[in-house]
């Protein structure tokens, strides 16, 4: 028979307990008096960091990463650049990086302490994953790092789960609205689709697909200057 999981409520003797959801939840047709059981491991509690529980001595939370890559393919799908900014705080606040800043004698795999970031962990892997490779770029850098190769997944994550790393690939998406490409839109993006919807300059940014810039377009820019998402199409 497979085995299933349950979380105990209570126990009323030594040989007795109470589920917090009654047994046949996941199908199971046998009961499961004297039958063997298992009991999961307390959560490591020396997390260094501000998590209370986290995986092994070192710290290490790889799943509890995931918020940041889901936030960073957020910003990409909707380019709202309130979610770019929870993308990078995530990151910083998660990974943060090495306190002495990067340092060719640190390697992957390594763990250094302390960390700077307040919920980052000892363990370097992810922490420094996105840094560049002393083998083939200048300091600062560090050897081993694996940027391109963890971009799908992390350690102990599914395929398919939105690795931290992801977020780095993610935010780099350039919102149209974005019409000078500096990252970030503002009012020196909407002064530039003034001038395109008054033919001052030539009109490139067709946000609404009209034959011409317009109002609407300016809008559009002057919308997601605003914190709004930029919206394209009729």
């Amino acid at each position: 028979m497979p085995r299933t999981v349950y979380k105990i409520a209570s126990c009323t003797s030594d040989t007795a307990a109470v589920l917090s959801v009654a047994f046949g939840l996941y199908g199971e047709t046998a009961n499961v008096s004297a039958s063997p059981f298992s009991t999961a491991p307390s959560a490591f509690t020396t997390c260094h960091s501000s998590a209370t529980y986290c995986f092994g001595s070192a710290g290490d939370r790889n799943l509890t990463r995931t918020t940041c890559g889901a936030m960073g393919w957020l910003y990409s799908v909707t380019l709202n650049p309130t979610h770019k900014a929870w993308t990078d705080e995530c990151v910083s606040a998660t990974l943060g990086g090495p306190a002495a800043g990067l340092t060719p004698v640190t390697s992957i795999g390594a763990t250094i302490l302390p960390c700077a970031g307040p919920a980052c962990d000892g363990v370097i892997n992810d922490t420094v994953a996105a840094a560049p490779n002393c083998y083939t770029q200048p300091a600062p850098c560090v050897y081993g790092t694996y940027l391109y190769q963890n971009l799908g997944k992390n350690f102990g994550e599914a395929f398919g789960a939105p690795g931290i790393d992801n977020a780095l690939a993610w935010r780099l998406a350039v919102s149209p609205c974005d019409l000078n490409a500096d990252g970030t839109v503002n009012v020196l993006d909407v002064q530039l689709m003034v001038s395109q919807a008054i033919g001052s300059s030539a009109c490139t940014n067709r946000l609404d697909g009209g034959a011409t810039c317009d109002v609407i377009d300016v809008q559009r820019v002057v919308n997601a200057a605003l914190g709004g998402a930029c919206r394209q199409g009729p």
